[in-house]
């Protein structure tokens, strides 16, 4: 962070310190990799799947400190791993009124639906799906494309036995929890991208000649309705279909012979199931539209015109549906995933200029700009975090030491920069806000792969933020020498000066109710004065 050292004839200085992570738990002792992940939070808890050396893999829950990280139960006997019986435990966790839902197996039975309220006792199977040994899903069923909640129920494919995975249901209880209907008689229908749109269950599933269907669904046998025989695909497991406007937007193709998928949208009914736009008319390819989001009240989404994704941008009519540039009016690609924050949206890319790394938009071609040429890691939701606003944290490559470790940004050049070195934590892998912080699973010499707790500072933009009163500046504007007062706040709290690039160019302790600040060094223009999240600005004057 770039930082200036003010002469002040007040009282000394303090430059910022670093933030420093901290080990929350040596969850596997010593240098052994405990690889906590899959990290979802439900009332101030947070709830990962971690392996101790000693119990195998299971799930664990932590409130960041180190007495407050505790495995909840060992479903899986022994040493034994609750998703053994499977390739890998599944990349979601899904929450219904407080609850979490996930699939594991204690070895008694196969993989099935499992629910926590983060007790021992209150860890239990949901019910016995494919009875026995048998798995409700093997390992790829057990994404976001699986899984969707709707109305205080949960919705999932399964295999109730006899390779036959169709939609499910469930309110909670073992009694409500039941076939909603066989779409494939005699075969599975795979029911994929599950979405609810509006209270309507939306999603693709095949029939019983392996003909690809799109359906909708109230949740009950008699109010799934077919819509339309064609292919859908995602990449973004979450938002395969995506209400914008009076329309649900999906990438689609209704050429059981091609692979052109391009951007539809549908009201719900047949005939409303329409080609809304062809956006790479001369490839049998098509244009693979996907990542839908809306942004400033537009919808974005990723696209391939030609030989590489860009971004495009709807206001929902055809010729409101544009490629996006960047701010120099060049083309720019962006690559697979992206991270929404409060009004923008990170991605990395490549523009004509072969600026390269990472890039920010808010959906116009002047607001979008390249930040960083430091090669970052994905952006998927779990390898990046928005902390608050536009802020995140996200992984990077450390050039001078070989290894991916934390970066942040506030969107823009100045706040983008290097968190820490791989001295500190390297190999960052999943990630998630809590608080205004950011539990971590990253590696050091001393512990292995552990769970780290990471309090990020984030320079604060002077168009970002709104005054208070609890504050008081006097002069306002001032030449020379500013007076700071305030009645809220005690001793020893930081006290920051931000200029409108969003640097810190001077920190220190507050001594007293009154406090004075030279600012005779400092260029004429509009600056921020920060305590805790109280802010206020002033004036320099000539």
């Amino acid at each position: 962070m770039k930082q200036i050292l003010l002469i002040a004839t007040c009282f000394s200085l303090k430059l910022l310190a670093q933030p420093v992570p901290q080990l929350i738990k040596d969850i596997f002792p010593g240098d052994g990799h405990s690889y906590p992940g899959r990290f979802c939070e439900i009332n101030d808890v947070v709830y990962f799947f971690a392996n101790d050396g000693v119990n195998g893999g299971e799930l664990w829950r932590t409130d960041a400190t180190e007495e407050g990280t505790y495995m909840v139960k060992n479903i899986g006997p022994g040493a034994a791993s609750h998703c053994e019986s499977t390739w890998g435990c599944g990349s979601e966790y899904i929450v219904m009124n407080d609850i979490l839902y996930f699939r594991a197996t204690d070895n008694i039975h196969g993989s099935e639906i499992w629910r926590s309220d983060g007790t021992e006792a209150g860890t239990y199977m949901l019910k016995d799906i494919n009875p026995g040994l048998g798995d409700c899903s093997n390992s790829t069923f057990m994404s976001a494309q699986y899984f969707t909640v709707m109305d205080d129920v949960l919705y999932f494919a399964a295999d109730g036995g006899g390779n036959n995975i169709e939609l499910w249901r469930s309110d909670g209880t073992e009694a409500g929890t039941y076939l909603v209907k066989d779409f494939a008689a005699g075969s599975s229908s795979v029911p994929q991208f599950l979405s609810n749109i509006d209270n309507t269950l939306y999603f693709q599933c095949r029939n019983a000649d392996d003909e690809s269907e799109i359906w909708k669904s109230d949740g009950t046998e008699a109010g799934s309705v077919l819509i339309k025989q064609m292919w859908t695909r995602s990449y973004d497991y979450g938002n395969a279909f995506f209400k914008f406007g009076d329309y649900v937007y999906f990438s689609g193709d209704d050429n059981v012979d091609a692979y052109n998928f391009e951007l539809w949208r549908t009201d719900g009914t047949p005939s409303g199931t329409i080609l809304f736009k062809s956006l790479n008319p001369e490839d049998e390819d098509g244009s693979d539209p996907r990542e839908f989001h809306i942004l400033n009240d537009k919808l974005i989404f990723t696209a391939r015109p030609e030989s590489y994704d860009v971004l495009f941008i709807s206001d929902g009519t055809d010729v409101g549906t544009v490629q996006l540039k960047d701010n120099n009016g060049n083309d720019f690609s962006v690559e697979f995933y992206w991270l929404p924050a409060e009004n923008k949206i990170y991605f990395n890319g490549d523009n004509d200029d072969d600026e390269r790394g990472l890039w920010v938009t808010d959906g116009s071609d002047a607001g979008t700009t390249f930040l960083s040429a430091i090669e970052s890691g994905s952006f998927a939701d779990y390898s990046a975090t928005v902390v608050n606003g536009n802020n995140i944290i996200y992984k990077g490559y450390d050039d001078d030491n070989g290894c991916t470790t934390i970066f942040q940004s506030n969107g823009t050049v100045d706040g983008t920069f290097q968190s820490m070195t791989c001295d500190d934590l390297s190999y960052p892998y999943e990630m998630i806000t809590y608080n205004d912080k950011v539990i971590l699973d990253a590696t050091s010499d001393a512990y292995g792969g552990e769970l780290w707790l990471f309090e990020p500072e984030f320079a604060t933009g002077i168009n970002d933020v709104a005054e208070n009163n609890e504050i008081h500046i006097y002069p306002n504007p001032a030449v020379n020498l500013i007076t700071i007062a305030h009645n809220h706040f005690g001793t020893n709290e930081k006290i920051l000066v931000i200029n409108t690039l969003g640097e810190i160019i001077y920190s220190s302790t507050l001594l007293s109710g009154t406090q004075t600040i030279n600012i005779k060094n400092l260029t004429t223009g509009i600056y921020l004065i920060r305590i805790n999240n109280s802010v206020t600005k002033f004036i320099k004057d000539k």
